[in-house]
């Protein structure tokens, strides 16, 4: 039985951030960063069964024909994604009335939706850019796994040490799901590379407001050289590590869809961004609402 400390459960039966009940919430999730891009997914849907909003997490779960499905904002940055990830999974697989986990696992199928700045002048204001990989920037995956086991985590710790780049923290590696990226690529034109998310939106993503020391202010520029069997690090952004690496590590089926709204090295934005996300959730809602899990 787990502990009240390792799972709380509020007062109404929903658990403790997301106030979600385990009723409320579908087995397919679309993620948005920005709780006011909720309603223009759930615009979409059909009919709207539960409207749930706890601080910055704002759920809407409803059908698209007969397929149920929520979309749910996270809020930015990994640390919002350590609880969303978590407490989907408590909502999934874990009895409320018990305290028990369920004998049967229910592997979530996750769609993140958002917006991202460009690294390599290949990309285009208005791609969509698809992480095959992600490397993050943050910390939150090293509290749950080993990633120095993966091919690409070697490969790039060595190309540091022949590029002379030194870091005082070691990024981490994750994947997305192989076959369901595989799936969304066959559906509509996108980049897919490597995507780099950062812990904060300044300094961590070399944006120098004072004139002051920054110790790593060349190193996400340098970083975004790396390359793996064709895989180039795109785009950077603020949650995709965190969702790929623990899904992966809960068992559930995820990949990060972005829309490029900002160039980096031309410094250049989109001129019509809500044109832009536009496109991006109408081709995620298709892609997510006609993949079957069932097929991996």
């Amino acid at each position: 039985m787990l502990t009240q400390d390792s799972l709380i459960i509020n007062d109404d039966g929903s658990v403790y951030h997301l106030g979600l009940r385990p009723e409320q919430i579908a087995e397919k999730v679309i993620f948005v960063g920005d709780p006011e891009r909720v309603p223009k997914v759930s615009q979409h849907f059909d009919r709207i069964e539960h409207i749930v909003q706890r601080r910055e997490f704002i759920t809407h779960t409803g059908y698209i024909g007969k397929m149920r499905i929520s979309v749910l904002s996270t809020g930015m940055g990994t640390d919002n994604i350590d609880i969303v990830l978590n407490e989907l999974d408590i909502l999934w697989n874990i009895d409320f009335e018990t305290r028990t986990y369920k004998q049967k696992h229910t592997r979530g199928l996750i769609l993140r939706l958002g917006t991202t700045g460009a690294l390599q002048e290949s990309v285009q204001i208005g791609d969509f850019v698809l992480s095959n990989y992600a490397i993050g920037m943050d910390n939150l995956g090293h509290y749950y796994s080993r990633y120095e086991d993966m091919e690409i985590q070697k490969h790039f710790e060595l190309w540091c040490k022949e590029q002379n780049i030194y870091s005082p923290f070691m990024p981490y590696f994750t994947q997305g799901n192989v076959h369901f990226n595989t799936y969304i690529t066959q559906r509509m034109s996108c980049i897919t590379g490597i995507t780099m998310t950062n812990p904060g939106f300044y300094a961590p993503q070399n944006r120098l407001l004072r004139s002051v020391s920054y110790p790593l202010s060349h190193f996400v520029d340098r970083v975004a050289a790396f390359c793996y069997q064709g895989n180039a690090v795109l785009n950077m952004e603020m949650e995709t590590a965190g969702i790929l690496a623990l899904s992966r590590h809960l068992g559930h089926v995820s990949a990060s869809l972005s829309v490029v709204l900002a160039h980096r090295k031309k410094n250049i934005f989109a001129t019509n961004p809500n044109a832009n996300i536009k496109q991006l959730i109408e081709s995620g809602i298709i892609a997510i609402t006609q993949y079957d899990i069932k097929n991996i």
